[in-house]
């Protein structure tokens, strides 16, 4: 029970993100997102609805977080990479097939493994250490394969991607009893970062599709801040979790690679 409602708010926010991110593509496709700046898009009703579902999304994203274990809430809001590519299937009349269905499916069953972990369904001994070192690595090559992308939307995402990871913990920072001035700190930190991710995340909608954006930005956010939970805040994420985390960023990558230009 008591990691139910972290888990129920953070699979909220994975359908309210999903929604919102979907409506802000189709508001930058509406307004024509490769004129010279592009923020005319601010005119389009539509964008603002997926504005509106994307903060009720973060909404729930961070009270999950806040009251939830990192391990646990990170890797369940990632679906909504999976939820994306399938709505931007849909809009744009393609087949899931491939790469997405693989990245899709691996999401899902990283998430599941995610879930296992915490509740004990699965029960491994904890390998922290070597788990972070890999998952490190795949955060290298997570960000290699956005540096090297010729889609400039890729760029902005991996910032974007960086940004929210500094949000979480600074976050989760706040979320735990402390001494006022750390907290203001943190709360500094948590605006400024997550406006940041905000910004870089427009801008990629801007020049890419919100499927591919969003598994940038998102499975950089959930690997960095998997890998800080475990060595910066001591948080004990279980093997299963590990397994899960890499799962889903397995699945990020083919996603992104299925919207990569060829």
């Amino acid at each position: 029970m008591r990691s139910l409602l972290p888990l129920l708010s953070a699979l909220a926010g994975a359908l309210l993100l999903s929604a919102g991110g979907a409506l802000q593509w189709l508001g930058h496709e509406r307004s024509g997102r490769t004129r010279a700046g592009g923020w005319n898009v601010a005119l389009v009703p539509l964008w603002w609805s997926g504005i509106l579902l994307g903060t009720l999304g973060s909404l729930c994203h961070y009270a999950a977080l806040w009251i939830g274990q990192v391990a646990l809430v990170l890797p369940v809001s990632s679906l909504h990479i999976a939820l994306t590519a399938l709505l931007m299937s849909r809009l744009r009349k393609e087949a899931v097939q491939g790469k997405r269905a693989a990245g899709i499916a691996l999401v899902a069953l990283g998430v599941l493994l995610c879930l296992a972990g915490p509740s004990g369904i699965f029960r491994l001994r904890p390998i922290a250490l070597s788990a972070a070192a890999g998952t490190a690595i795949l955060l290298a090559l997570v960000c290699a394969v956005a540096a090297l992308s010729r889609r400039a939307a890729s760029r902005w995402a991996a910032g974007s991607g960086l940004a929210f990871a500094a949000a979480a913990v600074s976050w989760k920072i706040l979320s735990q009893a402390g001494p006022a001035s750390p907290r203001a700190v943190a709360a500094t930190a948590f605006a400024a970062t997550y406006l940041a991710g905000f910004l870089l995340m427009q801008a990629g909608f801007r020049r890419g599709g919100a499927a591919a954006v969003n598994a940038t930005s998102t499975g950089i956010a959930t690997i960095l801040a998997m890998v800080a939970a475990s060595s910066l805040l001591g948080e004990p994420v279980p093997a299963a979790s590990w397994i899960g985390t890499l799962g889903v960023a397995l699945g990020v990558l083919l996603i992104g690679w299925r919207n990569a230009p060829s």
